[in-house]
């Protein structure tokens, strides 16, 4: 039994996660928080990060290895190249995806825009943001921009590199800020709605663009499990997100009829869920 370890919102974590449902892995996640980690955490996380993943008696941390571990184990789907000149692409876009994008964007405004005021108490530094969205993330996206081919980091179909990108892209997007789809559109997704049964999300619609090309879908929420966000108020609640596209709806025709039309899409998400102000307020 493959178990997880880490709080989901974590880019390397989701990462991981991400891995394991594309290959259709079962697997058990423990919200692990860097910030206040369990007993013996010093002896699976030898560098005090996350994820971590314990398969039976096997220990592995850092999400690139465990990734290439996961791949080497159950092969199907591929996420990384066969080719070697086109694996070696991929390995160095993860890394870049891993390191620099995170490091130079993602935590930073993390850092700043979270970890500071909600955890440090401290004032966020505006400078610093502004900094990282003048200076550093032009500079990131646009050569990842120009990596784009085809809809895709490297080849032509779902990889490791997209993987480690869309995961860095998500708290991107769950800071509040969005991509410019002018100035960077082979990157977007918006959600536009979300449906709920009674206090259930079910479904979130949106608006994806690939290749320049928007169009409106929809996926299906599955698996919402939530839970107390220790150091953070409130409730973390985690999910898969499920849909399902056309290639031609964003004109990717690459090896049709030999490679089918619809892809599914499926993502590992987490959101914070604040008490409500009002009935906080009323309590004694």
């Amino acid at each position: 039994m493959l178990k997880i370890y880490g709080v989901p919102i974590s880019v390397h974590t989701r990462k991981v996660i991400i891995a394991a449902l594309e290959k259709k892995l079962t697997f058990e996640n423990d919200p692990v928080i860097p910030f206040n980690p369990p007993a013996g955490w010093d002896k699976l996380s030898p560098t005090g990060k996350i994820p971590v993943v314990a398969i039976d008696d096997f220990e592995l941390a850092d999400s690139s290895v465990i990734a290439a571990y996961l791949e080497q184990t159950h092969p199907e789907p591929a996420l990384y190249p066969r080719d070697a000149r086109e694996r070696a692409r991929a390995l160095w876009l993860e890394e870049y995806c891993d390191s620099t994008v995170f490091r130079e964007v993602v935590h930073g405004l993390f850092f700043q825009n979270v970890i500071r005021p909600k955890i440090l108490q401290q004032p966020t530094d505006r400078a610093a943001i502004d900094a990282i969205l003048t200076q550093a993330l032009p500079k990131v996206f646009g050569y990842l921009e120009s990596q784009m081919t085809d809809g895709w980091l490297v080849g032509r179909s779902l990889g490791i590199a997209d993987i480690a990108l869309a995961c860095n892209l998500v708290n991107y997007h769950y800071l509040g800020y969005r991509i410019d789809a002018a100035r960077y559109p082979k990157l977007e997704f918006r959600s536009t709605a979300m449906s709920f049964a009674g206090h259930k999300l079910v479904a979130v619609d949106g608006v994806l663009t690939l290749r320049g090309v928007t169009r409106p879908v929809r996926f299906e929420v599955r698996i919402v499990q939530c839970g107390p966000a220790a150091g953070e108020g409130g409730e973390r609640c985690s999910a898969e997100i499920v849909g399902r596209i056309s290639r031609h709806d964003f004109g990717i025709d690459y090896a049709y009829p030999l490679v089918g039309d619809e892809v599914l899409l499926t993502f590992a998400v987490s959101a914070l869920r604040q008490p409500d102000a009002e009935a906080s307020a009323s309590r004694p």
